[in-house]
């Protein structure tokens, strides 16, 4: 603009229109914490679609958890159900968040365009990198955020500030508690184990019984969402070489005689031919408890129990508060 001026609020607003996104990529196979999810559900999106009817719960909530627990594919989620009901959602890195203060010369403006763009739901990820960082812009941009969460926290204005981390205890003291709202996400259970290795297994040709699908869960404790999820696909893998690496195969498919399917068998079998089928023409064994529990054994948990051990004080801290 003139003079080289520019306008702080139309700049924000031009970011944040770069940051909405429409459509998520969350399926509902991603999402295991359904209970948080419809929890969250009921309290901002039934209040940000009626705001004159719905009393609100809270204006501000904070979602903590170890990395890999299913954050991302929850808040996805809910960014699906705001796209759907014609409610603004901006998700982003909380240290973008730092970058347009730096941009802007002020945080402020972002949530006045939230404001005016209402109802609104704002999300910040990996809100502890904004303490990691330990320079003037960083602190004062962290100040200026726990000041409009705090003035967000009094208003009447439909618009709702979620913020994710994966490590709270790291995250500035003030800003934690600057949240009315604090939910944690758990390490899965061995019910919630059981749930995600059946949905999955659905997915594909298997011959396991419930009863190892039980031994699996107490095994597996320890493993985040993402990590059982590698686990699985480890296994399919596996089990894919295992038949790729055959010598000798017998036909178990043919009504396409162009493309017959084949099965890997013993070189004994009378039905056995020495090929090299397509990957695509290779029919593999049904996934075993075996080859899971190697996949398990490949996959080093990244939670230790020091880090469960912090994640419970600092809830039971939240609670005592």
């Amino acid at each position: 603009q003139d003079q080289g001026a520019f306008d702080m609020k139309e700049l924000a607003a031009q970011l944040l229109d770069g940051y909405q996104t429409d459509i998520f990529d969350v399926s509902d196979s991603e999402l295991y914490h359904t209970e948080i999810f419809e929890r969250l559900k009921k309290e901002i999106i039934d209040y940000a679609k009626d705001p004159q009817s719905v009393k609100p719960t809270s204006r501000s909530y904070l979602i903590y958890g170890p990395s890999g627990v299913g954050k991302s594919p929850l808040i996805k989620a809910l960014g699906n159900e705001a796209t759907k009901n014609n409610i603004f959602c901006y998700y982003q890195h909380s240290m973008e968040y730092c970058r347009l203060f730096k941009m802007t010369g002020t945080i402020e403006p972002i949530f006045q365009v939230a404001y005016e763009k209402k109802p609104t739901i704002l999300v910040a990820d990996n809100l502890e990198f904004m303490s990691d960082i330990k320079t003037a812009e960083v602190q004062e941009a962290t100040k200026r955020l726990i000041d409009e969460i705090k003035r967000l926290n009094k208003s009447d204005v439909p618009v709702i500030f979620v913020g994710l981390t994966n490590a709270p205890f790291r995250a500035e003291k003030a800003l934690i508690e600057s949240f009315q709202t604090k939910i944690y996400m758990p390490m899965p259970d061995e019910k919630l184990i059981r749930h995600l290795l059946n949905s999955q297994l659905a997915k594909t040709s298997c011959k396991i019984e419930e009863s190892d699908v039980e031994k699996f869960a107490k095994k597996a404790q320890g493993y985040t969402i993402s990590e059982l999820m590698e686990v699985i696909e480890g296994a399919i893998m596996m089990n894919s070489r295992r038949s790729a690496k055959s010598e000798y195969f017998k036909i178990v498919d043919n009504s396409n005689k162009n493309k017959p399917i084949y099965k890997a068998c013993s070189p004994s079998d009378p039905e056995a031919i020495k090929i090299k089928p397509s990957e695509d023409q290779i029919q593999n064994d049904p996934l075993s408890i075996g080859i899971l529990d190697k996949a398990l054994a490949n996959v080093i948990p990244f939670v230790s129990d020091y880090d469960a051990v912090d994640f419970e004080e600092f809830r039971r801290s939240i609670e005592n508060n």
